[in-house]
């Protein structure tokens, strides 16, 4: 360790009558200064904000079970993450009410088969004269009301699948095909009238959820690029309501599976915006400051030359710059305190 200080102390000593803007050093130097480099590359997009976001599932692909009638859940064969046909089946629960339901379907079914015939009775009876015409009005009234009766309680069976070898239970199944988000129900737990039992995500898309600074409403717009690391996503929707706590809106972005993101997730998420033409694009780790200036520095067949650029955006990855420079270039990304201090004593 002693020697390596010693010898970046002579390279540093020897080097210190460098030009200002020109710092030569050899291929040993470069080793011994620890420097690394990356290509310049042309630009189209510049890093406009970059945010802290949560991934969660997109909204508009989510369905949920609904349990139809209240009662007991007596299984679940279902299992969080697993893929599921649509019409598959996820549990079973027992209802009383739908047993009640079924009998009181049964009764009226009756009742209305008898009122049906009373009123063809009765319409023919007034027809013939023999009885008055109020009489036929009345029994097909009741016939009419009964047969509504009896389309409602068919209605309320038909919104459960029947489960045939037990009498009084239906089953839970999935109205879409796709992963199962949750369960909230198990074996032996109370379900009431219209609870939701299960979620299913009918896709593996993403939404990330940030809030966007006030000051950047109506600069962002749906379709515009965003960016997490390497995945790339889009903005979906924006909104135009200031929060008076936050002074920003919420921002929605959505990301294929394919982006390897995680839901309930933390991550930090980057707007894209058009960049001007001859921008370009060099990691953030080569901007340096350099009496109060931005710059890079670029490697020369001699060494590297400091070179002042104008920022247009940043994130922790990537900065958009202009100046004078070429795509293909390379710039130092790795030495750059030891390039600082020789291009600041001249």
């Amino acid at each position: 360790m002693k020697a390596t200080v010693s010898g970046l102390a002579l390279v540093l000593l020897a080097l210190s009558s460098a030009l200002a803007k020109e710092v030569p050093l050899s291929p040993s130097q470069l080793k011994n200064l620890g420097i690394e480099t990356a290509a310049v590359q042309s630009a189209s997009e510049r890093p406009l904000v970059t945010l802290p976001a949560l991934v969660g599932p997109a909204r508009d692909s989510r369905v949920v079970v609904i349990a139809p009638f209240p009662g007991t859940v007596t299984d679940v064969t279902a299992l969080e993450g697993q893929t599921v046909a649509r019409g598959a089946r996820l549990g079973t629960v027992f209802s009383r009410d739908l047993l009640s339901v079924q009998s009181q379907l049964a009764q009226l079914q009756a009742e209305s088969k008898v009122a049906t015939a009373a009123a063809e009775r009765t319409r023919l009876l007034a027809n013939e004269g023999i009885i008055a015409g109020a009489r036929a009005q009345e029994a097909e009234a009741r016939s009419a009301a009964l047969r509504v009766q009896v389309e409602e309680q068919r209605n309320l069976i038909a919104a459960a699948r029947l489960d045939g070898a037990r009498a009084g239970s239906y089953l839970l199944t999935a109205p879409a095909a796709g992963r199962i988000a949750s369960i909230d129900i198990e074996p032996g737990a109370s379900v009431e009238a219209m609870a939701s039992t299960l979620v299913i995500d009918k896709s593996d898309k993403l939404w990330l959820e940030a809030q966007l600074p006030a000051d950047l409403i109506g600069q962002v717009k749906p379709g515009a690029m965003v960016s997490v690391g390497d995945a790339r996503g889009k903005v979906i929707a924006a909104g135009m309501t200031v929060d008076p706590r936050t002074r920003s809106v919420v921002l929605r972005a959505e990301f294929p599976a394919s982006s390897g993101l995680i839901p309930g997730s933390a991550v930090t998420m980057t707007l894209l915006a058009p960049a001007p033409n001859d921008t370009l694009s060099v990691p953030t780790a080569a901007l340096v400051r350099v009496q109060t200036k931005d710059t890079i520095f670029v490697a020369t067949p001699t060494g590297f030359q400091s070179v002042n650029v104008n920022v247009l955006g940043k994130n922790s990855d990537t900065a958009a710059i202009s100046g004078a420079i070429e795509p293909g270039q390379r710039v130092a990304i790795a030495g750059l305190s030891e390039l600082k201090v020789l291009v600041e004593q001249d």
